[in-house]
């Protein structure tokens, strides 16, 4: 068992690390008595714990090449004050470079000037918004209100898919939507349901309360207020 388990291990290994080249060659023995010189890019494992040593440094290396660069998302505030952000922060980047090669006031002063002007831009968009919010709540206009406040408090945003033909192509044009959302309804209610008697007849039916009918007294109509 244990040497059918150690040379899987050398196969798996092999195939992982180099799965262009030939598999190492394995004895069917244990490990103590097997003789391995697999040379890869001119190192050779002589004993099966330089092997896994080789094996576990391939796998730190290129484990932290493998999974993708997450990106960040930029706020809302940032998108709409882009126009003035950009230009200042290129200001910025440039003078880091400056700075990278010699410390200078002029590199403090740039990003000072960007950091002030990003809470500027922050203050305004949120200013612009909460009086968007305010004057749609004067003036009557719900949808627009309520809209507001979905981008204020970053709500569930609505999305929609466009409908399907019966074949289940994709319909882009509006028109052609709209009328396969009415041929849709029109197939769902115009259906006819039939009920066969024999079913019914299967269901329990429940006891009539016909003291419900009656008209509830004054003490049952205090009760149910008080309670």
């Amino acid at each position: 068992m244990a040497s059918a388990c150690w040379s899987s291990a050398l196969i798996m290994r092999d195939q992982f690390l180099f799965p262009d080249e030939a598999t190492t060659q394995s004895v069917m023995a244990p490990p103590s008595i097997v003789t391995m010189a697999p040379v890869r890019h001119g190192y050779t494992c002589n004993t099966a714990s330089e092997s896994w040593k080789y094996l576990r440094e391939a796998i730190q290396k290129s484990a932290p090449k493998t999974p993708k660069k997450k990106t960040s998302k930029n706020c809302d505030w940032f998108d709409a004050k882009s126009v003035v952000l950009t230009p200042v922060i290129e200001i910025k980047r440039a003078a880091l470079s400056e700075y990278k090669r010699s410390l200078s006031e002029k590199t403090r002063s740039a990003r000072r000037k960007v950091q002030h002007t990003s809470r500027r831009c922050a203050n305004e968009y949120w200013q612009e918004l909460s009086h968007d919010i305010q004057n749609a709540a004067a003036t009557g206009n719900i949808r627009g209100k309520y809209e507001g406040m979905k981008k204020a408090l970053r709500l569930m945003q609505s999305k929609t898919a466009p409908p399907k033909t019966s074949s289940r192509k994709v319909i882009t044009d509006k028109a052609k939507q709209m009328e396969r959302w009415v041929e849709h309804y029109s197939e769902l209610y115009s259906r006819e349901n039939i009920v066969v008697t024999s079913a019914l007849d299967t269901i329990d039916l429940l006891p009539i309360m016909e003291e419900l009918d009656a008209e509830p007294t004054q003490e049952e109509l205090n009760k149910a207020i008080t309670t």
